[in-house]
């Protein structure tokens, strides 16, 4: 299995991310736990539909990368 540069970095950037989620979440889950029920809610409603647009935007990038490869 050949690993490119593109592989590696979007490795790392995966890895990264994912460590400053996990910080994040530590700075933050003492403030997390004085929401009352509805704040929760809402809040994770907005998380989840931020999640769910960036993962129809990389969906939409890809499907334009393998058209443009297709093409070539």
């Amino acid at each position: 299995m050949r690993v490119d540069r593109r592989a590696i970095l979007e490795f790392m950037m995966g890895f990264i991310t994912a460590l400053c989620a996990w910080a994040l979440g530590l700075l933050l889950y003492p403030l997390l736990l004085e929401l009352d029920d509805y704040q929760k809610y809402v809040l994770i409603a907005v998380l989840l539909s931020a999640y769910l647009f960036i993962l129809r935007r990389n969906i939409k990038r890809r499907k334009k990368e393998k058209k443009t490869k297709e093409v070539m």
